[in-house]
């Protein structure tokens, strides 16, 4: 009872058996985190962890609970209370990254649960910041040791890192290389060395781990899987999701991939939806220079309502919707006709979407009845 309330933030990266002694010195907790940022890194493996349960006689369901290797101190709180058949509170207020670039974790991370309340003006500004998140195709080949790198990869992200050095310059912009690998941070490093007398400012290199609870107004990130990669290094991405979400929303203003697209979109799970994303806003970049999608956009906004712009709806496929509303478990797809209008009407009746499509001229020329027309299914 040292404390009336003790807070322990970042619990998602906290292990259970460091926070034990803390608890004996408060009357109350209070635990924030992210179950979707990374863990705490185990030097203990898990036979290791279940032999000691075994030899001390802890009982399955104990250690099913609280398993060094495998849970946080986040993942004990939340158990808690869903015993209690309660959830944790969420804090779904999102400050830090343009929304071309949060809206990636949004998607497919928090089940576009955030509310995305970043003021961009003050963020970077620069005639070349046209595209928030971007993807620079390098072939190259993994190199399958116990650490992988890609040589040819970590080559542009010198050229890219050297070619961003008058815009760092001009808007004093921090920049920060992210890896899923040490190998390939080691590499890059090196690489770099050569130009250090060119950075008015360090640049950040590391791996996720490294950058966790960090933030940058340019982040490159370097996956290094192409030819070469081996199953096992597929399946660790794939399992550990974590690592793109936090690699993605360390950017503030600028997130850009150099990596082999190709593959990534042939891996399942993280990587392939980092590409099928990109792939979707590079869509939706040239869909939104139509001069009747930004006046209905603009409208939208200013009647206040509350539809998603190009939201994406996951199939083999992925395609994108040009504003999603959500009202009362109803779906609603609000579409711009184009040529594809045929083969989308198929793709929404499969995933139950109620569609209403709209023609750039009703837009140009009859906009008041369209809002309403849209405000009745509100």
């Amino acid at each position: 009872n040292l404390f009336d309330i003790l807070i322990i933030d970042e619990a998602s990266q906290c292990d259970i058996i460091s926070a034990l002694p803390l608890f004996y010195r408060a009357k109350h907790l209070v635990i924030i985190g992210d179950p979707y940022q990374l863990k705490h890194i185990s030097l203990l493996t898990e036979p290791q962890d279940r032999h000691l349960a075994t030899t001390h006689q802890l009982p399955e369901e104990l250690f099913t609970e609280l398993s060094y290797t495998k849970h946080s101190l986040y993942d004990l709180a939340e158990n808690i209370k869903k015993k209690h058949n309660e959830s944790p509170i969420l804090l779904n207020e999102h400050y830090r990254c343009h929304h071309d670039i949060v809206d990636f974790s949004n998607e497919y991370y928090y089940d576009r649960k955030l509310s995305i309340q970043t003021d961009e003006t003050r963020l970077l500004q620069h005639p070349t910041l046209q595209k928030r998140i971007l993807w620079h195709h390098v072939k190259g080949k993994t190199v399958p040791a116990k650490s992988p790198y890609n040589e040819e990869e970590a080559e542009h992200v010198v050229e890219e890192t050297l070619r961003l050095l008058e815009l760092a310059s001009t808007t004093k912009a921090s920049i920060g290389i992210v890896t899923l690998f040490r190998a390939q941070t080691e590499i890059i490093t090196e690489k770099l060395q050569k130009f250090k007398d060119l950075f008015e400012n360090d640049i950040t290199i590391g791996t996720a781990h490294k950058f966790q609870g960090d933030e940058k107004d340019i982040i490159l990130f370097s996956p290094a899987i192409s030819d070469g990669a081996k199953p096992g290094t597929l399946h660790w991405i794939q399992t550990t999701n974590q690592l793109l979400n936090v690699a993605v929303t360390r950017a503030r203003s600028l997130f850009i991939i150099i990596g082999d697209h190709g593959i990534c979109r042939q891996t399942t799970g993280p990587l392939r939806n980092l590409s099928d994303y990109v792939d979707m806003t590079q869509s939706a970049f040239q869909n939104d220079d139509s001069p009747a999608k930004k006046i209905l956009s603009d409208e939208l906004k200013k009647q206040k309502i509350p539809v998603v712009p190009n939201y994406i709806v996951h199939s083999e496929i992925p395609y994108l919707i040009d504003y999603a509303l959500f009202v009362n478990g109803k779906r609603y797809a609000l579409q711009l006709k184009n040529s594809n209008t045929q083969i989308m009407e198929k793709q929404f009746k499969e995933k139950n979407w109620s569609i209403r499509w709209f023609s750039a001229e009703q837009v140009m020329t009859n906009l008041p009845i369209l809002i309403e027309e849209i405000k009745r299914l509100c």
